[in-house]
Protein backbone atom coordinates (compact mmCIF):
# COMPACT_ATOMS: atom_id res chain seq x y z
CA UNK A 1 0.00 0.00 0.00
CA UNK A 2 1.10 3.45 -0.67
CA UNK A 3 1.17 6.57 1.64
CA UNK A 4 3.50 9.63 2.09
CA UNK A 5 3.69 12.52 4.28
CA UNK A 6 -0.16 12.88 2.36
CA UNK A 7 -1.23 9.44 2.93
CA UNK A 8 -3.72 8.69 0.60
CA UNK A 9 -1.65 8.26 -2.36
CA UNK A 10 -3.59 4.74 -3.17
CA UNK A 11 -3.54 3.57 -6.52
CA UNK A 12 -6.97 3.67 -7.77
CA UNK A 13 -7.97 1.71 -10.83
CA UNK A 14 -10.45 3.81 -12.45
CA UNK A 15 -11.04 4.83 -16.00
CA UNK A 16 -10.68 8.80 -15.73
CA UNK A 17 -13.73 10.93 -16.89
CA UNK A 18 -11.63 13.73 -17.75
CA UNK A 19 -15.01 15.84 -16.46
CA UNK A 20 -13.97 19.24 -15.58
CA UNK A 21 -10.32 18.73 -16.91
CA UNK A 22 -9.14 22.50 -18.77
CA UNK A 23 -5.91 21.99 -20.91
CA UNK A 24 -3.49 24.79 -19.62
CA UNK A 25 -2.14 26.29 -22.90
CA UNK A 26 1.20 27.24 -21.53
CA UNK A 27 2.31 23.47 -21.00
CA UNK A 28 0.95 21.84 -24.17
CA UNK A 29 3.91 23.28 -26.29
CA UNK A 30 6.08 21.31 -23.76
CA UNK A 31 4.20 18.02 -22.58
CA UNK A 32 7.31 15.92 -23.43
CA UNK A 33 8.49 14.54 -19.88
CA UNK A 34 11.96 15.89 -19.32
CA UNK A 35 14.75 13.07 -18.50
CA UNK A 36 17.18 13.82 -15.94
CA UNK A 37 20.54 12.63 -16.76
CA UNK A 38 21.32 10.59 -14.02
CA UNK A 39 22.52 6.80 -13.11
CA UNK A 40 20.55 4.67 -10.10
CA UNK A 41 22.73 2.87 -8.07
CA UNK A 42 24.81 6.04 -6.13
CA UNK A 43 25.12 5.56 -2.70
CA UNK A 44 22.10 7.99 -1.17
CA UNK A 45 24.29 10.36 0.93
CA UNK A 46 27.96 10.05 1.24
CA UNK A 47 28.54 13.39 3.17
CA UNK A 48 25.99 15.63 4.95
CA UNK A 49 25.74 18.31 3.02
CA UNK A 50 24.25 21.66 4.09
CA UNK A 51 20.04 21.73 4.45
CA UNK A 52 18.78 24.78 3.84
CA UNK A 53 16.43 26.25 7.14
CA UNK A 54 12.59 25.27 6.36
CA UNK A 55 10.61 28.40 4.94
CA UNK A 56 6.82 28.84 4.48
CA UNK A 57 7.33 27.30 0.92
CA UNK A 58 8.35 23.93 2.90
CA UNK A 59 4.46 23.78 3.30
CA UNK A 60 3.69 20.60 5.49
CA UNK A 61 6.53 19.09 4.17
CA UNK A 62 8.42 20.99 7.06
CA UNK A 63 5.55 20.90 9.77
CA UNK A 64 4.82 24.43 8.63
CA UNK A 65 2.30 26.73 10.93
CA UNK A 66 -0.05 29.66 9.80
CA UNK A 67 2.52 31.81 10.99
CA UNK A 68 5.64 30.26 9.18
CA UNK A 69 7.15 29.51 12.43
CA UNK A 70 8.03 25.55 11.54
CA UNK A 71 8.45 24.23 15.27
CA UNK A 72 11.64 22.63 15.13
CA UNK A 73 12.39 22.45 18.60
CA UNK A 74 8.57 21.63 20.12
CA UNK A 75 9.47 18.13 20.73
CA UNK A 76 11.13 17.34 24.04
CA UNK A 77 15.00 17.24 23.49
CA UNK A 78 15.13 13.23 24.42
CA UNK A 79 14.59 10.64 22.13
CA UNK A 80 12.14 8.48 23.16
CA UNK A 81 13.39 5.50 20.92
CA UNK A 82 16.64 5.61 22.04
CA UNK A 83 16.17 2.20 22.77
CA UNK A 84 15.66 1.97 18.89
CA UNK A 85 19.41 2.67 17.91
CA UNK A 86 20.27 -0.89 19.12
CA UNK A 87 18.88 -1.85 15.47
CA UNK A 88 21.55 -2.87 13.08
CA UNK A 89 20.88 0.52 10.54
CA UNK A 90 24.97 0.08 9.52
CA UNK A 91 23.88 -1.33 6.03
CA UNK A 92 23.03 -5.11 7.22
CA UNK A 93 19.91 -6.56 7.18
CA UNK A 94 17.74 -6.49 10.30
CA UNK A 95 15.46 -8.52 11.94
CA UNK A 96 12.41 -7.22 13.91
CA UNK A 97 13.36 -8.11 17.52
CA UNK A 98 9.86 -7.92 19.21
CA UNK A 99 7.51 -5.33 19.17
CA UNK A 100 9.06 -2.19 19.73
CA UNK A 101 10.71 -0.70 16.32
CA UNK A 102 13.32 -1.22 14.28
CA UNK A 103 15.71 1.08 12.42
CA UNK A 104 15.69 0.72 8.79
CA UNK A 105 18.94 3.50 7.80
CA UNK A 106 20.26 6.22 9.79
CA UNK A 107 22.41 7.38 6.99
CA UNK A 108 19.54 9.83 5.23
CA UNK A 109 19.45 13.73 6.20
CA UNK A 110 16.21 15.07 5.66
CA UNK A 111 14.15 12.58 5.08
CA UNK A 112 10.14 13.46 4.76
CA UNK A 113 7.63 11.78 2.76
CA UNK A 114 7.52 7.59 2.69
CA UNK A 115 5.94 5.40 0.19
CA UNK A 116 6.21 1.57 -0.03
CA UNK A 117 6.79 -0.38 -2.76
CA UNK A 118 8.73 -3.65 -4.76
CA UNK A 119 10.80 -4.34 -1.52
CA UNK A 120 11.98 -0.57 -0.71
CA UNK A 121 10.72 1.80 1.40
CA UNK A 122 11.20 5.31 -1.13
CA UNK A 123 11.27 8.25 0.73
CA UNK A 124 12.20 12.07 -0.39
CA UNK A 125 14.79 13.45 0.99
CA UNK A 126 15.33 17.55 1.36
CA UNK A 127 18.64 17.36 1.23
CA UNK A 128 18.06 16.86 -2.64
CA UNK A 129 16.97 13.47 -3.46
CA UNK A 130 14.84 10.45 -3.79
CA UNK A 131 16.29 7.38 -2.27
CA UNK A 132 15.03 4.16 -1.57
CA UNK A 133 15.77 1.90 1.54
CA UNK A 134 15.29 -1.94 1.49
CA UNK A 135 12.62 -3.04 4.07
CA UNK A 136 14.88 -5.30 5.48
CA UNK A 137 17.07 -2.59 5.92
CA UNK A 138 20.31 -1.24 4.32
CA UNK A 139 21.93 1.88 3.18
CA UNK A 140 19.62 4.10 0.94
CA UNK A 141 20.30 4.30 -2.64
CA UNK A 142 19.89 8.09 -4.28
CA UNK A 143 17.90 6.90 -7.55
CA UNK A 144 16.83 10.75 -8.32
CA UNK A 145 18.05 14.36 -8.30
CA UNK A 146 15.73 16.71 -7.00
CA UNK A 147 15.85 20.27 -5.01
CA UNK A 148 13.54 20.09 -1.97
CA UNK A 149 11.36 17.09 -2.38
CA UNK A 150 8.38 16.81 -0.68
CA UNK A 151 5.67 13.88 -1.32
CA UNK A 152 5.38 10.89 -2.97
CA UNK A 153 3.82 7.46 -4.14
CA UNK A 154 4.71 4.20 -6.17
CA UNK A 155 3.02 1.93 -8.03
CA UNK A 156 4.41 -1.63 -9.77
CA UNK A 157 7.37 -0.19 -11.86
CA UNK A 158 7.59 3.71 -11.15
CA UNK A 159 7.86 6.35 -8.60
CA UNK A 160 6.29 9.92 -8.46
CA UNK A 161 7.63 13.06 -6.33
CA UNK A 162 6.17 16.75 -5.94
CA UNK A 163 9.34 19.05 -5.79
CA UNK A 164 9.02 22.48 -4.27
CA UNK A 165 11.95 23.71 -5.98
CA UNK A 166 14.35 26.53 -4.99
CA UNK A 167 11.14 28.63 -3.31
CA UNK A 168 10.00 30.85 -6.22
CA UNK A 169 7.50 31.12 -7.88
CA UNK A 170 6.42 28.37 -10.21
CA UNK A 171 10.18 26.95 -9.46
CA UNK A 172 8.95 23.49 -8.59
CA UNK A 173 7.93 20.16 -10.29
CA UNK A 174 6.72 16.91 -10.42
CA UNK A 175 8.98 13.70 -11.17
CA UNK A 176 9.17 10.13 -12.34
CA UNK A 177 11.60 7.46 -11.67
CA UNK A 178 11.49 4.11 -13.76
CA UNK A 179 12.32 1.17 -11.86
CA UNK A 180 12.90 -0.78 -15.10
CA UNK A 181 15.25 1.49 -16.87
CA UNK A 182 16.50 3.87 -13.60
CA UNK A 183 15.59 6.92 -15.96
CA UNK A 184 14.01 9.91 -13.70
CA UNK A 185 11.96 12.41 -15.83
CA UNK A 186 9.94 15.26 -15.19
CA UNK A 187 6.49 15.28 -16.11
CA UNK A 188 5.52 18.83 -15.19
CA UNK A 189 7.59 22.03 -14.66
CA UNK A 190 7.07 25.48 -13.61
CA UNK A 191 4.76 24.02 -10.51
CA UNK A 192 4.17 26.01 -7.67
CA UNK A 193 5.01 24.86 -4.68
CA UNK A 194 3.54 21.67 -5.75
CA UNK A 195 2.56 19.74 -2.47
CA UNK A 196 0.10 16.31 -2.49
CA UNK A 197 1.15 13.20 -4.94
CA UNK A 198 -1.21 11.14 -5.72
CA UNK A 199 -1.98 8.33 -8.19
CA UNK A 200 -5.83 7.90 -9.68
CA UNK A 201 -6.19 6.17 -13.04
CA UNK A 202 -4.15 7.07 -15.19
CA UNK A 203 -2.82 9.96 -14.11
CA UNK A 204 -0.51 11.95 -11.02
CA UNK A 205 -2.39 14.68 -9.14
CA UNK A 206 -1.11 17.33 -7.10
CA UNK A 207 -2.11 20.66 -5.57
CA UNK A 208 -0.38 24.24 -7.25
CA UNK A 209 -0.22 27.66 -6.11
CA UNK A 210 -1.24 29.62 -2.97
CA UNK A 211 -4.73 32.22 -2.66
CA UNK A 212 -5.56 31.22 -5.83
CA UNK A 213 -4.45 27.80 -6.37
CA UNK A 214 -5.45 24.73 -8.75
CA UNK A 215 -5.73 20.81 -8.29
CA UNK A 216 -3.86 19.77 -11.57
CA UNK A 217 -2.96 16.99 -13.17
CA UNK A 218 -0.78 14.84 -15.81
CA UNK A 219 -0.72 11.77 -17.05
CA UNK A 220 1.37 8.83 -15.52
CA UNK A 221 3.23 8.11 -18.63
CA UNK A 222 3.99 12.15 -19.98
CA UNK A 223 1.55 14.59 -21.25
CA UNK A 224 -0.08 17.85 -20.85
CA UNK A 225 -0.45 19.35 -17.24
CA UNK A 226 -4.81 19.53 -16.75
CA UNK A 227 -6.76 21.59 -14.42
CA UNK A 228 -8.83 19.85 -12.49
CA UNK A 229 -9.82 22.87 -10.03
CA UNK A 230 -9.64 26.21 -10.07
CA UNK A 231 -9.52 29.63 -7.90
CA UNK A 232 -8.83 27.08 -4.92
CA UNK A 233 -7.76 29.16 -1.70
CA UNK A 234 -4.49 27.26 -0.93
CA UNK A 235 -5.40 24.09 -1.34
CA UNK A 236 -3.29 21.15 0.11
CA UNK A 237 -3.35 17.61 0.78
CA UNK A 238 -4.75 16.06 -2.27
CA UNK A 239 -6.97 12.44 -1.56
CA UNK A 240 -8.95 10.36 -3.82
CA UNK A 241 -10.81 7.60 -3.74
CA UNK A 242 -12.80 5.54 -6.69
CA UNK A 243 -15.41 7.94 -7.72
CA UNK A 244 -14.15 11.84 -5.58
CA UNK A 245 -11.34 13.89 -5.42
CA UNK A 246 -11.07 15.70 -1.88
CA UNK A 247 -8.58 18.45 -0.96
CA UNK A 248 -7.99 21.10 2.16
CA UNK A 249 -8.96 24.67 2.04
CA UNK A 250 -6.26 25.54 3.84
CA UNK A 251 -6.70 28.75 5.66
CA UNK A 252 -6.70 29.36 9.12
CA UNK A 253 -10.07 28.17 9.36
CA UNK A 254 -9.75 25.20 7.13
CA UNK A 255 -12.36 22.92 5.05
CA UNK A 256 -12.64 20.13 3.50
CA UNK A 257 -14.02 19.81 -0.51
CA UNK A 258 -14.68 17.25 -2.64
CA UNK A 259 -15.54 17.15 -6.69
CA UNK A 260 -17.66 13.82 -7.30
CA UNK A 261 -16.80 12.28 -10.84
CA UNK A 262 -19.11 13.19 -13.41
CA UNK A 263 -19.74 16.42 -11.83
CA UNK A 264 -18.83 20.24 -12.15
CA UNK A 265 -19.08 21.84 -8.68
CA UNK A 266 -17.12 21.15 -5.72
CA UNK A 267 -18.96 20.72 -2.75
CA UNK A 268 -17.73 21.46 1.22
CA UNK A 269 -17.51 18.51 3.02
CA UNK A 270 -16.92 20.09 6.24
CA UNK A 271 -17.30 23.37 6.84
CA UNK A 272 -14.31 25.85 8.42
CA UNK A 273 -13.19 24.76 11.36
CA UNK A 274 -9.48 24.38 13.03
CA UNK A 275 -6.65 24.54 11.02
CA UNK A 276 -5.90 20.94 9.03
CA UNK A 277 -2.99 19.47 9.17
CA UNK A 278 -3.35 16.35 7.20
CA UNK A 279 -6.65 14.34 5.13
CA UNK A 280 -7.02 10.81 3.85
CA UNK A 281 -10.25 9.32 2.63
CA UNK A 282 -11.74 5.51 1.71
CA UNK A 283 -14.10 4.61 -0.37
CA UNK A 284 -16.71 5.93 2.73
CA UNK A 285 -14.99 8.32 5.01
CA UNK A 286 -12.93 11.14 5.67
CA UNK A 287 -10.01 11.26 8.11
CA UNK A 288 -8.34 14.36 8.88
CA UNK A 289 -6.06 15.70 11.89
CA UNK A 290 -6.71 19.52 13.27
CA UNK A 291 -3.63 21.38 14.72
CA UNK A 292 -4.67 20.98 18.32
CA UNK A 293 -3.99 17.07 17.80
CA UNK A 294 -7.28 15.93 16.82
CA UNK A 295 -8.47 12.83 14.76
CA UNK A 296 -11.64 13.11 13.16
CA UNK A 297 -13.40 10.96 10.99
CA UNK A 298 -16.28 12.03 8.90
CA UNK A 299 -19.00 10.07 6.69
CA UNK A 300 -18.68 11.22 2.72
CA UNK A 301 -21.93 11.08 2.65
CA UNK A 302 -22.43 13.68 4.62
CA UNK A 303 -23.24 14.39 8.54
CA UNK A 304 -21.37 15.33 11.60
CA UNK A 305 -17.75 14.24 11.89
CA UNK A 306 -16.71 12.27 14.85
CA UNK A 307 -13.51 12.36 17.44
CA UNK A 308 -11.27 9.53 17.22
CA UNK A 309 -8.73 10.59 19.23
CA UNK A 310 -9.48 13.52 21.41
CA UNK A 311 -5.95 14.58 22.16
CA UNK A 312 -5.54 16.65 24.98
CA UNK A 313 -5.73 20.43 23.18
CA UNK A 314 -2.29 22.06 22.43
CA UNK A 315 -1.46 25.82 20.96
CA UNK A 316 0.49 23.84 18.05
CA UNK A 317 1.07 20.38 16.81
CA UNK A 318 4.50 20.09 17.81
CA UNK A 319 5.94 17.46 14.79
CA UNK A 320 5.00 15.59 12.01
CA UNK A 321 1.08 15.27 11.28
CA UNK A 322 0.60 12.32 8.68
CA UNK A 323 -2.56 9.95 8.19
CA UNK A 324 -2.44 6.17 6.27
CA UNK A 325 -4.87 3.96 6.09
CA UNK A 326 -5.59 0.22 5.41
CA UNK A 327 -8.93 -1.50 5.46
CA UNK A 328 -10.29 -1.41 9.31
CA UNK A 329 -7.34 1.09 11.18
CA UNK A 330 -6.17 4.90 10.67
CA UNK A 331 -2.52 5.06 11.58
CA UNK A 332 -1.49 8.86 12.33
CA UNK A 333 1.64 10.46 13.56
CA UNK A 334 1.19 13.36 15.70
CA UNK A 335 4.06 15.23 17.65
CA UNK A 336 6.00 12.51 19.00
CA UNK A 337 3.53 9.50 18.51
CA UNK A 338 2.91 6.82 16.30
CA UNK A 339 -0.44 5.52 16.77
CA UNK A 340 -3.68 3.42 15.11
CA UNK A 341 -7.04 3.29 15.73
CA UNK A 342 -10.09 1.33 14.30
CA UNK A 343 -11.76 3.19 11.71
CA UNK A 344 -14.66 2.38 13.91
CA UNK A 345 -13.53 4.18 16.77
CA UNK A 346 -12.42 2.89 20.03
CA UNK A 347 -8.86 1.77 21.96
CA UNK A 348 -6.00 4.08 20.15
CA UNK A 349 -3.12 1.71 20.46
CA UNK A 350 0.41 3.54 20.88
CA UNK A 351 2.97 1.83 18.22
CA UNK A 352 6.32 3.86 18.39
CA UNK A 353 7.07 7.21 20.03
CA UNK A 354 9.94 9.41 18.28
CA UNK A 355 11.42 12.75 18.34
CA UNK A 356 10.72 14.10 14.54
CA UNK A 357 8.06 11.77 12.95
CA UNK A 358 7.07 13.12 9.98
CA UNK A 359 5.90 10.72 6.58
CA UNK A 360 4.59 7.65 7.26
CA UNK A 361 3.35 4.56 4.91
CA UNK A 362 2.08 0.92 5.85
CA UNK A 363 2.06 -2.31 4.14
CA UNK A 364 0.48 -5.80 5.27
CA UNK A 365 2.78 -6.47 7.92
CA UNK A 366 4.20 -3.12 9.09
CA UNK A 367 4.27 0.28 9.56
CA UNK A 368 6.92 2.81 8.22
CA UNK A 369 8.26 6.20 9.25
CA UNK A 370 10.49 9.03 8.70
CA UNK A 371 12.33 10.94 11.69
CA UNK A 372 15.00 12.94 11.30
CA UNK A 373 17.79 10.69 9.71
CA UNK A 374 16.20 8.10 9.42
CA UNK A 375 13.50 5.29 8.54
CA UNK A 376 12.09 2.98 10.92
CA UNK A 377 9.42 0.38 11.11
CA UNK A 378 7.05 -1.33 13.86
CA UNK A 379 4.82 -4.19 13.48
CA UNK A 380 1.01 -3.24 12.98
Amino acid sequence: MIFGVRASSLVWVLAACGCGRTTLAEDAADSTPEELVYADGEPGVDATPEVPAPTEADADATRDAPDGDATWDDAPDGDANASDDAADADGEAVEDAGPGPVVLTTKLVAPRAIAIGAGFAWVTDMAGQIARVPLTGGDPVKVATAVRPTYIAVESTYVYWTDLGVGTPNSGSVGRYDMATGAATLLAKAQDAPNSTVLRGPDVLWAHGGGSGEIRSVPRAGGVVATVASAEPFPYYVTANSTRICWVRRTLASSIVCRQDGAAAVITLAPASDYIRHLAIDESHAYWITEDGHLRGMALSGGAPSLLWPEPPTTKTPAGAAIALDATHVYWLVGRYVRKVAKTGGPVTELATDKYPLGIAVDATHVYWTSENTVKRVAR
